[in-house]
């Protein structure tokens, strides 16, 4: 928490400072929420002289809600102050809960009669375990047009 009062204090100042120095720059400070979701799945497999081919799937979940801070610095033209010549953006951010959902651990093994069960195709094994993550992004974000006329391209 204390970094993050660290970086909303000194985006506050940065941002001051801008706007006092040129009327064509400007700076803007938010705050910024956004929702992660997905998972991160890993497939590993091998053989064992006694067990023969095995195989196992681990599904980690991304599901977190994230919250931080924005920071976009930039320029306008000035015979167009609506429009923006170019524009530096920096977004921290960092998860709010670790709760990120199901983890989902998936087994395989081909010789189960190696373990006095009957031969099977298909799962031998799986589980679900509560799953939490910690995460932190940092988003970096630059654009600038080429021409100030009406038809310019905003270029990321």
């Amino acid at each position: 928490m204390t970094h993050c009062i660290t970086v909303i204090t000194a985006a506050c100042l940065l941002s001051i400072a801008i706007r006092s120095w040129a009327s064509n720059l400007f700076a803007d400070v938010g705050l910024e929420t956004r929702y992660v979701q997905g998972d991160s799945t890993y497939y590993i497999s091998g053989v064992d002289p006694a067990l023969g081919s095995w195989a196992s799937e681990l599904e980690f979940p991304l599901n977190n809600f994230m919250a931080g801070v924005s920071l976009c610095v930039g320029s306008s033209y000035e015979e167009n102050p609506s429009q923006v010549k170019g524009q530096f953006c920096l977004v921290w951010l960092t998860t709010i809960d670790d709760d990120a959902g199901t983890m989902k651990d998936s087994d395989w093994i081909e010789n189960d009669a190696a373990y006095g069960e009957p031969s099977h195709t298909g799962k031998d094994m799986y589980t679900e375990s509560d799953a939490r993550v910690q995460g932190t992004i940092f988003d970096v974000d630059h654009a600038h047009h080429f021409s100030s006329g009406p038809g310019g391209a905003l270029v990321r």
